[in-house]
């Protein structure tokens, strides 16, 4: 029986707990737990319920058209291209836990960089070493008037979380940053209805 709800309901808990309750013997509850945590592992996804969700199922197409400019976060932490690798690893990695960085200077945005960028710089170096040196020129951004879908697309090929939202006229200058959390903070938003 425990074998059966595990797999055919996806509680395999509840289908030990129901063993132990209604069992005559406290010798049921083991053999029910093995049994039970086999037929779930080897049933895969499929219930015996049509409604029932493994996952639950987000349904972007409900923001993919807002603008960039009504979901990104305009204050934007950026690494100065002069600091050195021991004071990006200090004061922003650790601080901020951001996987990726803009690097700016004195024009504007000039490429990204994070912990793998920095990776194969020796640790002795470190103090040396400057952030313009060790980061990727290969950056990707975005226009406060793009849509969502265009940066979720661009997410989607760079493998890239933050997105640097920059000025159509000037594209160095930053006016914002988007990230994965800003984009799920709006599909909260659109679901209670005050976006």
């Amino acid at each position: 029986m425990a074998s059966f709800l595990a797999a055919g309901y996806k509680t395999p808990l509840a289908s030990v707990a129901f063993i132990a309750e209604t069992g005559t013997g406290p010798g049921y509850p083991i053999p029910g737990l093995i049994a039970a945590a086999v037929s779930y592992s080897i049933s895969g996804e499929a219930s015996v319920s049509e409604r029932q969700k493994l996952r639950a199922e987000i349904d972007i197409t409900q923001i993919v058209n807002l603008a960039v400019k009504d979901v990104m976060t305009e204050t934007v932490v950026a690494v100065p291209a002069e600091v050195s690798v021991l004071d990006f690893v200090e004061e922003y990695l650790l601080q901020y836990q951001y996987k990726t960085f803009p690097v700016v200077d004195k024009e504007g945005l000039l490429g990204r960089v994070g912990i793998s960028e920095v990776k194969d710089v020796p640790r002795e170096k470190w103090f040396d070493v400057k952030v313009v040196d060790v980061c990727s020129k290969d950056w990707h951004s975005a226009y406060p008037d793009s849509s969502l879908q265009d940066v979720l697309d661009l997410m989607y090929r760079t493998g890239l979380g933050r997105i640097p939202i920059v000025d159509r006229l000037r594209p160095r200058r930053i006016v914002g940053i988007i990230s994965k959390s800003d984009i799920i903070r709006a599909l909260e938003k659109e679901r209670l209805g005050t976006l």
